[in-house]
């Protein structure tokens, strides 16, 4: 009786060490889902988001340039990320903290966990297309400090979920503390970005 928790120590402590050592996914088609358990969104801030996720994801697609395709699939079960929103505790190894603080927290490979804090006060405007501003956007008012830019939170917990750390180049989406962008820029990665994830993936494992 006491040698099976002895053999689930053994092999949790043999995970654990993979986790550190792997920080990257083995196979080249990477599925994701997003979805809305707590059914926090309206069908169109839903389809925004889903938008605004496939848009963060496609960017880390262009910079792997074939190393690995990412693909979005209809069920969480079978998807390698799960992305959603969700508020104080929600059955994850971190509540979240409510309005300001922690806005989203993820986990590095093998465990596909990215969620946003459903308390923040988000706006999915995309800057780089600026006549398709809708109404319910300019009341938010996207220049607001108070509204996090989701495009840029996504792409930064999408970058740890393949495996990224953060990254002290003041011009990398990896850099530790969220900043919001000017209203003029795009959110791009950068050169250290591109580089960091390609070195990645690139290397045989």
């Amino acid at each position: 009786m006491k040698l099976f928790p002895l053999i689930f120590c053994y092999f949790l402590l043999i995970k654990l060490a993979e986790c550190r050592t792997l920080r990257r996914w083995t196979q080249k088609q990477i599925l994701w889902n997003f979805a809305d358990p707590h059914n926090l969104l309206t069908h169109k801030q839903f389809e925004g988001v889903r938008y605004t996720v496939q848009e963060a994801f496609g960017k880390w697609a262009v910079a792997l340039e074939g190393l690995v395709e990412f693909e979005e699939v209809s069920s969480e079960k079978i998807a390698d990320i799960s992305v959603f929103f969700a508020k104080k505790n929600h059955s994850c190894y971190e509540e979240f903290d409510g309005k300001g603080g922690v806005v989203a927290h993820s986990m590095y490979p093998p465990f596909g966990v990215l969620h946003l804090d459903g308390d923040e006060e988000w706006h999915t405007r995309n800057r780089e297309n600026e006549g398709e501003e809708d109404d319910e956007e300019k009341e938010k008012g996207s220049n607001d400090k108070r509204f996090i830019d989701l495009r840029l939170v996504l792409i930064h917990e999408i970058g740890h979920t393949l495996g990224l750390r953060h990254s002290r180049r003041k011009a990398s989406v990896m850099r530790k503390h969220y900043e919001k962008p000017s209203k003029s820029s795009k959110i791009q990665l950068s050169k250290y970005d591109v580089r960091a994830i390609r070195e990645l993936y690139g290397s045989k494992i």
